[in-house]
């Protein structure tokens, strides 16, 4: 072989040595979530379709951890707690019913690791349902609307999460579908979790 085929072909292997080294670094150079955040914490404010297809605001506190299923697979338990009452619907004037609810969740993501994060999450839990009556000049002590309600509720949600800060915050709007027993209702729900590393 030539002196000057045996210098082109140095060359080559140079360049090839160089264009995976950089693809090497610029992989290496994307947030990992699960890297920099085994278990985070965070809130998530949302909005839900109430049954005067009205929209209400609700908020939620949740904590979650990583178990490794593959080299970007990751399964994510969590639990969360959520607040859903902070507005009503349009009723009659001078009569309202007042309904608050708390629900304690346990939930189970399966989530793609990576530049972005595709999740998908099923709960399930309690929803603490507070009900009350309001009308004008009407004593309502008597009421039969039940003060208190325990109601089992699960879910299915879809999200895709955007990391920052080297994966240490993560944005993810999320689209959920919620279904409680002994409520005819099915609430789609429609927010943003923000999630921090611990």
């Amino acid at each position: 072989m030539s002196r000057a085929m045996r210098r082109g072909s140095s060359q080559a292997a140079r360049r090839r040595t160089a264009a995976s080294t950089a693809a090497t670094l610029a992989l290496a150079a994307l947030p990992s979530v699960v890297d920099a955040r085994p278990i985070a914490v965070g809130a998530a404010p949302s909005a839900y379709r109430m049954s005067d297809e009205q929209w209400g605001l609700a908020v939620e506190l949740f904590g979650h951890s990583y178990l490794k299923v593959d080299k970007r697979w990751f399964l994510r338990p969590g639990l969360r707690l959520g607040y859903r009452g902070l507005t009503e619907p349009e009723q009659a004037r001078g009569l309202a019913i007042n309904e608050r609810d708390i629900s304690s969740l346990a939930e189970l993501a399966i989530v793609r690791d990576g530049s972005f994060v595709p999740s998908l999450t099923v709960m399930a839990g309690v929803v603490a349902r507070s009900l009350s009556l309001q009308a004008d000049a009407v004593d309502t002590m008597q009421s039969k609307i039940p003060r208190w309600e325990a109601l089992p509720t699960v879910s299915a949600q879809v999200g895709v999460g955007l990391p920052l800060w080297r994966g240490r915050l993560v944005l993810e709007p999320f689209a959920r579908l919620e279904l409680t027993v002994g409520d005819s209702r099915q609430h789609l729900r429609l927010g943003v979790e923000t999630s921090f590393a611990m």
